[in-house]
């Protein structure tokens, strides 16, 4: 388990957990997420997944299907059972059939499944969807929100 603490200096109260085990994978969502101000944790396989999402409680997974040791499938099954992580939202990043497997996936408790390569306006929505909206700034003196953005704008 890596643990990439780097955000860019801006505030990351979001962190993604990235379960990749092809290293190229990894940087491309890591740098994609950081760039967006998240903090980001990763996991090259099955166990060590696991063992981040317990430790690191992270807000969002990002995940294979295909991991060393256990699968993506079987990860979620296990995540799904814990209850530190069993309302954690676990989107499937794959470039198997979403045909044959989305529904296997669906089924083991993953919430959304995301082809490769991956479209990164499509991650941005599942972003939006999945990460509550935070405030930056500070709430004005009459008690009104100055300025919220959604976890997946730019701040």
């Amino acid at each position: 388990m890596t643990l990439q603490s780097s955000n860019l200096g801006f505030p990351a109260p979001h962190t993604v957990l990235i379960v990749e085990d092809n290293e190229d994978g990894r940087f491309m969502l890591r740098t994609f997420l950081q760039l967006k101000g998240y903090r980001v944790i990763e996991a090259r396989d099955g166990l060590e997944a696991i063992a981040a999402a317990t430790t690191e409680r992270p807000n969002l997974i990002l995940m294979d299907l295909q991991l060393p040791g256990l699968d993506g499938i079987s990860v979620a099954r296990h995540l799904r059972l814990n209850p530190l992580s069993r309302y954690v939202p676990i989107v499937i990043v794959s470039g198997w059939d979403p045909k044959r497997h989305r529904p296997e996936a669906l089924a083991a408790g993953c919430d959304e499944y995301l082809f490769k390569p991956v479209d990164f306006s499509l991650l941005d929505q599942i972003l939006a969807r999945y990460l509550p909206v935070v405030r930056t700034t500070p709430r004005s003196p009459s008690g009104e929100l100055d300025r919220a953005v959604t976890a997946n704008e730019p701040l």
